[in-house]
Parts: C-alpha cells; structure tokens; sequence
C-alpha cells in the first residue's frame, strides 16, 4: 500500500495494484471455486429458511429491509446525478 501511495513512479504503483487486486483470481491461489461455493451455500440457507435470497435473510436481523435499502440507494443515486 505505501508503495502505491508514495511511489514517485506511476507505472510502478499501477502494477502494484493490479498485483494487489488480482492476487487469488489464477494459479495455484485462485480462490474463484471457493467463492462460487459459499454463494451456493448462502443461497441455499437463504432458500432453507424462507427467503429469497441471501440479501433478506441478511437484513431480517438488521434494522433495515432490502427494500429500505434499495429505496435509500435509489435517493443516493439521484441526489448524486444532480
């Protein structure tokens, strides 16, 4: 992180973060298949327990409800465009 926060060369800091972000998405560290399985999985709970998805089973112990959130995203996004 300090190299790309300080670095006086840009093309050095560039490639330091593509390394950064793309670090386990090939090779022997790819953790794609891991992250596919626990969407599943999550899917699956979701489904088990009466929700739709994972999103609403998420939020039925929060204060808010996945349309509350959508609601205030969409007024976040059109006070955004203003």
């Amino acid at each position: 992180m300090s190299v790309m926060q300080h670095a006086k060369n840009r093309a050095l800091g560039e490639e330091i973060y593509r390394a950064y972000v793309t670090r386990a998405l090939s090779g022997d560290l790819d953790d794609t298949p891991v992250i596919e399985q626990i969407l599943k999985l999550r899917l699956a709970k979701a489904k088990l327990l009466g929700y739709n998805n994972y999103a609403e089973l998420s939020m039925a112990t929060k204060m808010a409800t996945v349309d509350k959130a959508e609601e205030l995203l969409e007024k976040l996004r059109n006070a955004s465009c203003i």
